[in-house]
């Protein structure tokens, strides 16, 4: 059984994490800066006749975050080994010298200074049993770009190679057994994609076209993104497997299969393919 915090746990994938992991005995508690949504959230889990331990925190203040694992704590009697982070926001839609610099700046905030607040606290923590995982969230943008969603993409990005970094700064410390992965969901049926078909053509015809297709076939499933969950906060299991981002509907089962603990080391990690003339 795992100890675990959810941060965004409320809704969406978060929610969607949070109810699988607590239906399989685990130690939960979800953190969200939406007192309703979290309310609601622990009224459906009790209906159930389960627990979960709600935190009221937003994850761009330092002081709410460290307040979110003391109330962990003190609920379950441990400090959590596994953290998730599927707190963001997806920011202003449109060509990037239109949208509001003000918006721009919130969505960094949340998705890219959070997240280090989070990963920040999360290690501080698991330092002290010096084993844990800690799984990050990409989006689309991250490893590629997309259009008029400028501030989504680089705040998404930016996570990728802080995943990365920090990967290799626990390596060279010798806490060999915190790993830290980012999961590629794929297109989910999210306020997100309410957001996309709200925006209309500032959010452009393939973003449209995609959300109008995620709506018609729900995108992907819960099962996808819990059985990668399941194989990230394992580390038997995934053989201690770092600093990577895999998509839901890759075969990492089988790349532990084939490597072991020693999967190459560009395999899911952002690389620039350099420039090759042939004279």
């Amino acid at each position: 059984m795992f100890s675990i915090i959810i941060f965004g746990g409320s809704r969406g994938i978060g929610n969607v994490i949070a109810e699988y992991l607590i239906s399989k005995g685990h130690e939960v508690s979800i953190a969200s800066r939406n007192s309703k949504n979290l309310d609601n959230f622990k009224q459906g889990i009790a209906r159930q006749k389960l627990y979960v331990n709600v935190i009221r925190a937003d994850i761009t203040n330092k002081r709410d975050v460290a307040r979110a694992f003391k109330s962990h704590e003190a609920q379950w009697g441990r400090i959590p080994n596994v953290v998730i982070n599927c707190a963001a926001v997806q920011g202003p839609i449109g060509n990037s010298w239109v949208i509001p610099v003000k918006s721009w700046e919130e969505t960094v905030k949340v998705n890219l200074l959070g997240s280090f607040f989070v990963v920040r606290a999360a290690i501080r923590q698991m330092i002290k049993t010096g084993y844990g995982s800690i799984v990050m969230f990409s989006g689309g943008g991250a490893a590629y770009a997309r259009p008029n969603f400028s501030a989504y993409g680089v705040s998404k990005s930016g996570v990728l190679r802080m995943v990365e970094t920090i990967a290799e700064e626990l390596k060279s410390a010798g806490y060999t057994n915190i790993i830290i992965n980012a999961v590629a969901p794929g297109a989910v049926k999210t306020r997100m994609t309410s957001e996309v078909l709200k925006a209309g053509s500032k959010a452009g015809e393939k973003e449209i076209e995609e959300a109008v297709q995620v709506f018609k076939s729900g995108g992907t499933s819960s099962e996808q993104i819990t059985n990668l969950i399941d194989f990230l906060i394992d580390l038997q299991a995934n053989c201690g497997l770092t600093g990577r981002l895999i998509h839901v509907r890759e075969d990492y089962k089988w790349l532990i299969k084939k490597f072991g603990a020693k999967v190459p080391e560009d395999i899911g990690k952002i690389r620039r393919i350099p420039i090759k003339v042939k004279r």
